[in-house]
């Protein structure tokens, strides 16, 4: 892993450089590597029951 890290990481973009294109690690990645718990209530946005009207968030 390491010999990737210092063949295929761009300074420039901060993200894996490889001939099918970039990658790049997210927080869910790094925290499935070291084997981190999510903390926390989980946010379902299918299960919200409000609905917020477009002129309550001021959007035109």
């Amino acid at each position: 892993m390491l010999l990737s890290v210092i063949f295929f990481w761009n300074r420039e973009t901060r993200a894996f450089e490889f001939p099918c294109g970039f990658v790049c690690l997210t927080l869910l990645d790094i925290a499935a590597i070291m084997g981190l718990k999510p903390l926390g209530d989980r946010y379902l946005p299918d299960t919200l029951e409000e609905v917020i009207l477009m002129k309550d968030t001021s959007i035109v």
